[in-house]
């Protein structure tokens, strides 16, 4: 069972092209839940919930910041999309891979 997902969401760790990985990623995760919510309704709540990660100031986690947000929009159980999110990371997530540059040899 994975601990942490980590985002890079600046490139500073990963060179990346951002717009790219961006499309391919939220291409991805609404394309996992395309089938079981209304996609526009799920990819607003998605992006709501990454910019409350990307804007928090470190006075709660950025799990507690996203799924706040995100259920604010979303009316969804917790721990069953919470598993469906890991299973996406598991298996589809690794299509973001064609973004990454390689920097070293």
């Amino acid at each position: 069972m994975y601990k942490a997902v980590l985002f890079d969401l600046d490139g500073s760790l990963l060179p990346l092209d951002e717009k790219a990985f961006i499309k391919i990623y939220f291409d991805g995760v609404n394309k996992r839940f395309s089938d079981k919510y209304n996609s526009q309704v799920f990819m607003d709540a998605f992006w709501k919930g990454t910019l409350a990660m990307m804007n928090n100031d470190g006075a709660d986690s950025n799990k507690n910041a996203f799924w706040r947000t995100f259920q604010k929009y979303i009316n969804c159980d917790y721990e069953t999309i919470e598993k469906e999110f890991f299973d996406y990371y598991r298996t589809d997530f690794e299509a973001v891979k064609a973004v990454c540059k390689l920097t070293c040899k």
